[in-house]
């Protein structure tokens, strides 16, 4: 993973991130298992992030992929 200009965070988390916040529409199940494990991988590979912001990250992002799992459902 190459690290952005965004701290550690990835291109691909953020566009995760911005899809999520609604400006991109997930259309199936199988997107939002593909952002968890971007954020997941994401979570994983940053050394240098306290641990409190990465709970912070990994709280938000469950919370926005479950309301989006539920909008599918």
């Amino acid at each position: 993973m190459n690290p952005s200009t965004h701290g550690e965070l990835t291109l691909e988390v953020l566009q995760a991130l911005e899809a999520l916040k609604g400006k991109a529409q997930i259309h199936s199940h199988h997107e939002i298992h593909q952002i968890l494990q971007q954020s997941i991988d994401h979570i994983q590979h940053t050394q240098h992030t306290p641990v409190a912001h990465k709970i912070n990250f990994a709280e938000r992002i469950l919370g926005r992929l479950l309301h989006q799992w539920l909008r599918l459902e």
